[in-house]
């Protein structure tokens, strides 16, 4: 856990995505928890879906997310803003 015990330092929406960093996946020193959000953010995941995957609380969720970006074993992607969506078309290749 970190070390305010409760609160992360990382303010974690739902629809951020979490991947894991390559290093993460052979660190057997993690809590089990941390082990499985390692294992499922192989391929990136959301809060909410790690959430579900866990059945733990979001909170929960977020503060286990915190501990593994403070360690540097995951990285975190804010979503999209309406500007972000808005500029999709744009940035994506016509055939």
């Amino acid at each position: 856990m970190n070390s305010e015990g409760s609160k992360p330092r990382y303010v974690l929406p739902t629809e951020s995505m979490v991947s894991t960093v390559a290093v993460a996946a052979v660190d057997r020193t993690l809590l089990p928890e941390h082990q499985r959000i390692c294992s499922l953010c192989h391929d990136p995941q959301s809060i909410a879906q790690i959430a579900d995957k866990l059945a733990v609380p979001l909170g929960v969720t977020r503060i286990l997310v915190a501990d593994l970006a403070e360690q540097g074993l995951v990285t975190i992607d804010p979503p999209l803003t309406a500007t972000d969506e808005a500029q999709l078309p744009r940035l994506r290749k016509e055939p």
